[in-house]
């Protein structure tokens, strides 16, 4: 965030409210979440990470746009990990639950792992503003496949017996 042009204590307070936002997030979504389909609240978390890189671009070095980036990244991430299990149920069935989620966990754990050391080459190579706007795009790129695979589990939905519901 420094290298956006925010101030140290800025980006320490960021920091700090991205994990605060990530827990509250979670909260909220175990206390209300069940009155939303999987599918949904995973079409806003995933609309809502390319807004968090929109704001904290579009925003420059203020601070209200670097509070606002870490509060919405935050939650959405925290969201992410709940969606992420009841995705895999709701598109796959009980049936080999935990086979599935364990192959969903795997692979975003290695980029999770992978993550840091990719971030720390792009703004490298690319400076603070282009990694902002890589991450802008693969965010994008989530947000479409996201799109594609509620409008998939829609038809699918749409196409099963009454019964078989």
């Amino acid at each position: 965030m420094t290298g956006l042009g925010h101030a140290t204590d800025i980006a320490v307070l960021c920091g700090m409210l991205f994990g605060i936002s990530q827990v509250t997030s979670r909260i909220v979504e175990i206390t209300f979440g069940s009155r939303y389909d999987a599918l949904y609240s995973g079409v806003f978390v995933s609309f809502c990470f390319p807004l968090a890189f929109l704001i904290l671009g579009l925003g420059g070095p203020l601070p209200i746009a670097g509070i606002a980036f870490s509060m919405i990244f935050g939650a959405c991430n925290g969201l992410l990990t709940i969606v992420r299990g009841a995705l895999v149920l709701s598109l796959f069935g009980i049936s080999g639950y935990g086979e599935k989620l364990g192959k969903v966990i795997v692979a975003q754990g290695m980029m999770g792992a992978m993550a840091p050391v990719l971030m720390a080459g792009m703004i490298g190579a690319l400076g603070a503003y282009g990694a902002l706007l890589a991450c802008l795009g693969l965010a994008l790129a989530a947000l479409v496949a996201m799109g594609l695979l509620f409008r998939h589990a829609a038809r699918s939905r749409s196409a099963e017996p009454k019964n078989a519901r």
